[in-house]
């Protein structure tokens, strides 16, 4: 039996911190739905669904994060199990009978009802996939993974992989991809990482800051077993080319930080405090990592962002401020939770967090 198994896995290895959060929150709210990628890719003119998946099978063959599942150690620690090989499992289905937005109804009550559903964490790989023919030249191809193995930079790493291969393939061609590096490297860097400079570092960036009492957002309870909503409002803030475009360029701020000094100033007038405090998260690709641009597997920091908000500031200034901070936390990913939630008091420190987009754009 040993042998056996020796034969189906490749490496098994401890959970990056990322890893560690995500495994913690999904113990905690199972249902929630919090750690479900789903990535909708639209594809107009001839496709070959058989060519589709062989070079969807050939990225999962070059990286070892979806070929992952996993499992408790001897010392009841969770680890990652990566095994020599796993079948993509790509569903391909023929919608062309129904209209588009029965199509796009059905679509949705599909990946609303899988999200609180997971992934069997032992079974590898902790995806699903599915290939829809909409039309005459219309497809959708709907990949939902487990934020465990990937994170939005690795979808478009590996959609980047998959238009290479699929191209390649369609020509009778092997494909030519640089050598992937693997996710264990990113552990490595974690290892050698040495945690005493970013204590001192949040220590000071954190001291003296009390948690408020939580917001009451309204609405009633989830009932037991249902693992809350999920929803998409969308808020476009200013055409391109306008005013406010126009003053981030002039100063070197970012649309994101526009975003979250917006966020930290909405905090304060709610819970009626200068002092607050919300999360930014960030793509984590360390520069002293070979190959970190190209590793696929969940490589994120949710850090603390503190705002103190002043009414004698210019919002220039106080951005530019807010735009620091996030850069100096990015320098100090050990954040020593445990110590902050400790002195921040028994609310809860993080009730928001505000995503900085950073992942590369695959080729078309």
């Amino acid at each position: 039996a040993a042998a056996g198994v020796a034969e189906i896995i490749e490496d098994s290895y401890p959970l990056t911190p990322v890893q560690q959060a995500l495994l913690a929150a999904h113990g905690r709210r199972p249902q929630a739905g919090v750690g479900a990628e789903q990535v909708l890719v639209s594809f107009t003119g001839a496709l070959n669904p058989h060519v589709f998946a062989q070079a969807w099978q050939y990225v999962a063959d070059r990286h070892p994060a979806l070929r992952t599942a996993f499992a408790r150690g001897a010392d009841g620690r969770a680890r990652q199990v990566v095994h020599r090989g796993a079948r993509f499992p790509l569903e391909v289905l023929d919608w062309r009978a129904t209209g588009e937005t029965v199509q796009d109804a059905r679509l949705r009550e599909r990946l609303d009802r899988e999200r609180p559903e997971g992934f069997p964490l032992g079974r590898a790989p902790l995806m699903r996939a599915t290939l829809i023919r909409r039309g005459a030249r219309q497809w959708t191809f709907a990949w939902r993974l487990s934020h465990l193995v990937a994170d939005g930079w690795s979808c478009a790493v590996a959609l980047g992989e998959f238009a290479e291969s699929y191209r390649a393939l369609l020509c009778g061609r092997t494909p030519r991809l640089a050598p992937a590096p693997p996710y264990r490297d990113y552990l490595t860097w974690w290892a050698a990482h040495s945690p005493r400079k970013d204590a001192a570092f949040w220590a000071g960036e954190l001291g003296g800051f009390t948690a408020p009492a939580p917001l009451s957002w309204g609405g009633a309870p989830a009932p037991p077993g249902h693992g809350g909503g999920h929803g998409v409002v969308a808020c476009p803030l200013e055409r391109p080319g306008g005013r406010a475009a126009r003053v981030l360029r002039a100063h070197r701020l970012t649309r994101e930080t526009l975003v979250l000094g917006a966020w930290l100033v909405l905090l304060s007038r709610y819970h009626g405090r200068a002092d607050v405090l919300c999360g930014a998260t960030l793509a984590h690709r360390p520069a002293q990592l070979p190959g970190a641009r190209a590793v696929l597997g969940p490589m994120t920091l949710t850090l603390p962002v503190r705002g103190r908000v002043e009414g004698a500031r210019t919002a220039v200034s106080w951005l530019c401020e807010v735009q620091a901070r996030v850069a100096a936390a990015a320098e100090h990913p050990g954040v020593p939770w445990a110590r902050v939630h400790r002195a921040a008091g028994p609310g809860p420190l993080l009730e928001s967090s505000v995503c900085f987009p950073g992942a590369p754009l695959p080729p078309t």
